[in-house]
């Protein structure tokens, strides 16, 4: 529907959780879009992120990296990415650091103005506070988005444009942080 949409209009559209839909290299049936717009984390992987990268600037796409709400340690690195292979003039969705009561970070990433330095983002990156990362369990991770208790499994928890995270969806995805963290050496 989206290229209907585009070939109607004449409105510039963008590829953003549709490319979960397909693989990279199907991307050239889509070239009605004029953006892709990743999300390396759930992309999963930055090898597959530069590729998604690299055929939508060959089909004359632009490329935006969002987030997808990443600790200030994913947004650093994100914000990083972004310098790589990212144009200035085409803004990244890296403002997702505001929706958390609290970060791992000492020092926050500044994103006044609409902008990152990646200086400061990658200082900031590196100022961890191991004792806030400790206190990173699924019991008070799911306090820091909802503050609520008692809220139905299959409701709607979070919901920012198109996407809705449910509360069980939400205890699977902090029960899944927590074993990683459990994993890399991290005690809560």
């Amino acid at each position: 529907r989206l290229a209907e949409f585009a070939a109607q209009t004449g409105m510039p559209v963008a590829l953003d959780e549709s490319t979960r839909e397909f693989p990279p290299d199907a991307l050239n049936r889509h070239r009605y879009a004029s953006a892709v717009i990743l999300k390396p984390t759930l992309i999963g992987d930055l090898t597959t992120t530069l590729n998604w990268a690299r055929l939508a600037r060959g089909l004359g796409m632009q490329v935006v990296v969002s987030s997808s709400f990443e600790s200030g340690v994913g947004i650093a690195a994100l914000a990083q990415l972004t310098a790589a292979i990212g144009k200035p003039e085409v803004p990244a969705g890296l403002d997702t650091l505001d929706r958390f009561e609290y970060d791992v970070l000492r020092q926050p990433i500044d994103t006044s103005g609409g902008r990152i330095s990646i200086a400061q983002a990658c200082e900031a990156g590196r100022t961890v506070d191991d004792s806030r990362v400790r206190k990173l369990t699924p019991q008070n991770l799911l306090g820091t988005f909802t503050g609520r208790p008692g809220i139905d499994d299959d409701l709607p928890l979070i919901m920012v444009e198109d996407i809705t995270v449910t509360r069980r969806q939400a205890d699977a995805s902090i029960e899944l942080l927590a074993r990683r963290l459990k994993t890399a050496g991290f005690r809560p």
